[in-house]
């Protein structure tokens, strides 16, 4: 049915498709790391209130459910001199944060100036630091 060549072929394919879809992985962490470094060195600093903790499922951009659930941090800053309050959400959490932030806490988040939407929140609370 099918030849050898025609066969490796596929292989050496699905292989490459593989290592490109694990590179581009790897890629798009190392980004947003970088990003979140970045928020946290030169971005502004505003105080905000935790108003949730959302558990959800990790869903891909059709909306399908792919993979593990995880936890989000929901907070909201207090007005600022234009009288907006803004909702901040953290990157997903692979524990519950309840007992580190509890609803009503205050809670930091680092705003870049050079991008509208662009913020990190500090989560230095949680154990074994990798949310630094």
């Amino acid at each position: 049915m099918f030849h050898s060549t025609s066969f490796e072929a596929i292989i050496v394919a699905a292989e490459l498709v593989l290592a490109i879809s694990g590179t581009l992985i790897l890629l798009i962490r190392a980004l947003r790391r970088r990003f979140r470094h970045r928020g946290l060195a030169i971005g502004i600093a505003v105080k905000a209130n935790v108003i949730a903790l959302r558990y959800e499922p990790f869903t891909d951009s059709n909306g399908e459910v792919r993979g593990e659930p995880g936890w989000r941090i929901v907070a909201q800053s207090e007005e600022d001199s234009h009288g907006e309050a803004r909702v901040f959400t953290s990157q997903r959490l692979w524990m519950n944060p309840k007992s580190h932030f509890p609803l009503g806490s205050k809670i930091v988040v680092y705003e870049l100036p050079e991008r509208p939407f662009g913020y990190a929140i500090q989560l230095d609370r949680l154990p074994g630091g990798e949310h630094k």
